[in-house]
């Protein structure tokens, strides 16, 4: 039995504490309490929603509201220059994590371990602990160089979801030098170049460093958070969303305007709308904006039709953006991060878009414009979330499938990304890494994703993180909706009237 929006709407009035069941599908969400082990979900892209029900057009909602403090200065900063090495940004993050990864090492292999201070000093056949930063020699990866010596001719070959080879082999480095590493345990189908990491072994006499045992920083302090009974007048939400991918290509607009309507209470009846004034913010994740039509530098220059037609499927976009945004800000306040395909600059991190770009939604106060990483503190929780770049680039260079698990591995790294910048593009700071994960987030969002999926990774030390990936809008189209008190996550699907449901 498909499950309506006002079943959905009414088990969250009914019963704002207990776990909400989709009804239509039996996927349980994780309650957030305490389990030994951690929970995972994916939900199915069938709709919850079929049409819009009749009313009022201008309902007026009195907003819960939250207390919102951006935390993500670093991601911001940046000084001016063209001398700069993109080498200094591995030398930061070393020094950075080195004394991290030094303290969990020795509570992994006792205070007696024998740590050296940089490759060059291991002796051949003496056990020692080394700390460096892991390159990952692909022979899968891009590399330029080599694509210039094939035929100019040749077929070029499909894109692969995924570039690891057999032949793939880990190399530490640090300041002084680096060192091949070999031996049975290495874990080479799952990192990926740029992380830190302390190697316990030996070198032989093939000037290899034998690895019997690693270590990562693992997750970074955390912030106590305090947990709140339930309010009288029920919990409040935030709303998440990724890749609405507005463009000329993308006809069917009728899921983002139907969550636009959702939002400023205009869809359904008074009980769903005690549910969204409940809803005191909502985070957009990227790619708001489609991907634009790729057209030859020839034909650039060739056709000024071509021309005009590319910048006007640009203002396309931004109109019909701005509208959207505009309707929904006017009711909910909005917090937007750029991605991939929305008009800020190209390499992480991404700075906020420009309010002049989107005129009558940046005439609201309510309307946040800011970086992509995003790190902010809403209603007391801290959130760490990206666009999906990090994700999606990690995924290739890496055998591990399960996206949460990459998630949960960089949670472990202290890293956002650290593929970046050797195939991520990244400013190059020097002195400092921003992507260092200083202090764990409560939760940690990733969009432009696969499927809506998440799960609660734990520490050694007690920290507690809901970790969720968000799918791109315009292929499911689903709003989640995020308890602020336990953390717990309630998709609520949209369908326009041709979708398959």
């Amino acid at each position: 039995m498909m499950s309506t929006t006002s079943e959905v709407v009414s088990s969250l009035i009914s019963a704002p504490g207990m776990e909400y069941t989709h009804t239509a599908h039996e996927n349980n969400l994780p309650s957030g309490t305490a389990n030994a082990t951690e929970t995972s979900m994916k939900t199915a892209t069938d709709s919850l929603m079929q049409g819009i029900p009749t009313g009022d057009r201008d309902v007026q909602i009195e907003r819960a509201s939250n207390v919102v403090v951006d935390q993500g200065n670093r991601f911001q900063s940046r000084e001016k220059g063209v001398q700069r090495q993109f080498a200094q940004i591995y030398y930061a993050r070393l020094e950075m994590l080195k004394r991290s990864v030094k303290e969990r090492a020795l509570k992994e292999w006792g205070e007696d371990a024998p740590f050296v201070q940089s490759i060059l000093g291991l002796e051949l056949n003496k056990k020692a602990c080394i700390i460096g930063t892991i390159y990952k020699e692909m022979t899968m990866k891009p590399n330029i160089l080599r694509d210039l010596e094939v035929d100019t001719f040749a077929a070029v070959p499909a894109p692969k979801d995924k570039l690891t080879d057999a032949t793939d082999k880990l190399i530490l480095e640090d300041q002084a030098g680096r060192i091949n590493l070999i031996g049975k345990n290495l874990p080479i189908d799952d990192v990926v170049t740029g992380v830190v990491v302390a190697c316990y072994g030996i070198e032989n006499a093939d000037g290899d460093f034998f690895v019997t045992s690693y270590c990562f920083a693992d997750m970074a302090p955390q912030k106590m958070r305090e947990l709140k009974p339930e309010p009288v007048d029920g919990d409040t939400y935030i709303g998440l969303v990724s890749g609405l991918n507005i463009s000329p290509q993308n006809k069917n607009l009728f899921p983002v305007q139907m969550m636009a309507d959702y939002l400023t209470g205009n869809l359904g009846n008074e009980n769903e709308n005690s549910v969204v004034s409940r809803v005191s913010h909502l985070m957009v994740l990227g790619n708001s904006m489609g991907p634009m039509p790729k057209k030859s530098e020839i034909q650039a220059y060739v056709s000024d039709k071509n021309a005009r037609n590319s910048s006007d499927d640009q203002h396309f976009a931004l109109k019909e953006l701005d509208s959207i945004f505009s309707e929904i800000t006017a009711n909910t306040p909005m917090i937007v991060s750029p991605g991939a395909h929305d008009p800020s600059n190209f390499s992480l991190p991404q700075l906020p878009m420009h309010g002049a770009l989107f005129p009558n939604a940046s005439r609201h106060t309510s309307w946040t414009s800011v970086s992509n990483p995003l790190d902010v503190n809403i209603a007391g929780i801290d959130i760490l979330a990206t666009s999906g770049q990090p994700l999606n680039d990690i995924y290739k260079y890496c055998n591990t499938t399960d996206r949460l698990s990459i998630m949960e591995n960089t949670l472990r790294w202290r890293h956002i990304a650290p593929t970046a910048p050797d195939t991520l593009a990244v400013y190059p700071f020097q002195g400092v890494d921003p992507f260092v994960m200083e202090s764990t987030p409560h939760v940690y969002l990733a969009g432009n994703q696969p499927d809506f999926e998440e799960r609660i990774v734990r520490g050694a030390d007690g920290q507690e993180v809901h970790v969720i990936a968000l799918p791109t809008f315009s292929v499911t189209p689903v709003l989640v909706l995020m308890n602020t008190r336990t953390l717990r996550c309630h998709p609520v699907y949209f369908s326009g009237p041709d979708d398959d449901i």
